[in-house]
């Protein structure tokens, strides 16, 4: 089976860019939590 490796790496990709996607996202939600704390 010759695709089963290419569709593994697929999916660790896939599962690599949904990780910093959800990453930068809870980053910025706490950027934007917290900055209206420190400038008070």
């Amino acid at each position: 089976m010759p695709e089963f490796p290419l569709a593994f790496a697929d999916l660790v990709t896939v599962r690599a860019i949904d990780s910093l996607i959800v990453a930068y996202l809870l980053l910025k939600h706490m950027l934007t939590v917290l900055m209206p704390l420190e400038s008070m």
